[in-house]
């Protein structure tokens, strides 16, 4: 083989491999949180999987199907691998969607960052970095109820009502509005 063909080679192979290494070969979706369900109440932060993508409720609901339509009270996290969740390192019951930068995010949410860490929303934000923007996002400890009814403490400052008939207090407490 000629000097030259043998040059063309490995510059194509050469190529090809850095190629290969800054460029990902397939993308992969989250794991899918725990599946959706009518009769689990969802706060704000709390998330369920629905037809192949990871939600997160934004505030106090029950019964409404995650979507983009309705209320709004759902924030699609994006598509998710399977139709059950992802265990959690060491076998607890915390599981949170995971975080994506440009993701609008409501104060409350509660996230899991890339370093595997957990991250409340002190402050509604587009998308923000957990570890860079601490003013938007605080350390969140999880004690086992990932999913559960009860939400985290939400600062009274950041609190305010959203358009529905049925309203949280900043303790979680659902109650029902009257027009003045």
């Amino acid at each position: 083989m000629s000097r030259r063909r043998i040059t063309a080679l490995l510059l194509a192979l050469v190529t090809g491999l850095g190629l290969a290494t800054l460029i990902p070969a397939t993308s992969f979706a989250a794991g899918c949180a725990a599946p959706w369900s009518a009769s689990t109440v969802y706060t704000g932060g709390l998330g369920a999987s629905y037809n192949g993508h990871n939600w997160s409720a934004k505030w106090w609901t029950q019964g409404e199907a995650p979507s983009t339509g309705g209320s709004g009270v759902w924030a699609d996290q994006g598509t998710c691998d399977s139709g059950t969740p992802t265990p959690p390192p060491g076998g607890g019951g915390c599981t949170y969607p995971a975080w994506a930068a440009g993701t609008a995010y409501t104060t409350g949410s509660i996230v899991t960052y890339t370093n595997g860490g957990l991250y409340i929303a002190t402050h509604d934000n587009p998308g923000y970095d957990p570890t860079i923007s601490t003013w938007y996002w605080s350390p969140y400890t999880c004690t086992g109820g990932g999913g559960g009814t009860t939400p985290p403490p939400i600062p009274a400052d950041s609190w305010s009502p959203k358009p529905s008939s049925t309203r949280c207090s900043p303790t979680g407490t659902p109650s029902t509005v009257t027009p003045a």
